[in-house]
């Protein structure tokens, strides 16, 4: 692309899959805000190539390394694909927000800037206490990530906890306020800590649900769409207030499945079984059938 070819109000360009040239000084227009490259983008972005009006860059297939400057300091959002894996230490500016890593695989100590809120990693293997900030609130993990995570890994501050299709390991979490855990794949014992409170189920999920895998501090669970496994009693803890089952559930309850604590349960469209005596908790107050 020519140098000053391309417009100076263009505020947003997403490239084809097939495009994969260099992009020199002076190419892109001073005014971009949004910049997307296809899967088939793999050049060296040197400094100044981008301008300092950018504020979302998105690298699909992209594995080159990274010079200071050549992510400009305006950015906020950033999203590697998922064969980047070279080194971002100290790389990154201080204004972002937003940070995807594919399998990224270095050392993260001074590669995430504190200002990050929402952070995914898919495959990391290496990974400590404080190299994630405490200011993160949103942190996502792929469905290959199956590290165990120690103290001190997962910060305070994260309200949105998401792992993939192979997470299998303890959870050490300082909870001290509400927090969403989000599951893909079967839940063993001792994996969610006790002091979790929210927990939402991602919708694929259709494991079967041992006794005593969720903690008895959880107080509300919400099932996504496939879930649709037999429940013996034992399964949900006493301090569960709000229950919510997704659109495939269609499984009969035997009493004592349902706690006494629960105050509101929901149902998705696809559920039709009778109620038994003593099914329902006394304490109930709010009940609804999505499908009526």
């Amino acid at each position: 692309i020519p140098q000053n070819s391309l417009p100076e109000g263009i505020n947003c360009i997403e490239f084809g899959k097939n495009f994969n040239k260099p992009l020199g000084v002076n190419v892109l227009p001073k005014e971009l805000v949004n910049i997307e490259f296809g899967e088939n983008f793999n050049q060296p972005i040197m400094k100044n190539v981008m301008p300092q009006s950018i504020k979302y860059i998105k690298i699909d297939q992209f594995n080159k390394k990274l010079f200071k400057g050549s992510i400009p300091s305006s950015v906020t959002c950033l999203k590697f694909g998922k064969i980047f894996n070279k080194s971002l230490k100290n790389i990154l500016p201080r204004k972002l927000k937003e940070l995807q890593l594919g399998n990224y695989n270095q050392d993260l100590s001074s590669v995430i800037p504190n200002g990050v809120t929402k952070l995914h990693l898919n495959n990391i293997k290496k990974i400590k206490p404080n190299d994630i900030p405490n200011r993160v609130k949103i942190l996502e993990f792929g469905n290959q990530f199956n590290q165990p995570l120690i103290p001190g890994i997962i910060p305070n501050t994260v309200t949105n906890l998401t792992f993939g299709y192979d997470f299998n390991q303890p959870l050490f979490l300082s909870i001290e306020k509400k927090i969403f855990i989000f599951f893909k794949k079967l839940i063993i014992k001792s994996v969610i800590p006790y002091g979790v409170k929210k927990i939402i189920i991602g919708e694929n999920f259709n494991q079967p649900l041992a006794p005593g895998v969720f903690p008895n501090s959880i107080t509300s669970l919400t099932f996504g769409k496939e879930f649709n496994q037999p429940l013996a009693p034992g399964v949900f803890p006493n301090s569960i207030t709000r229950l919510t089952f997704g659109e495939n559930f269609n499984q009969p309850l035997a009493p004592g499945v349902l706690p006494k604590s629960i105050t509101r349960l929901t149902f998705g469209e696809n559920f039709n079984q009778p109620f038994a005596p003593d099914v329902l908790p006394n304490n109930l107050k709010y009940l609804k059938f999505s499908k009526i």
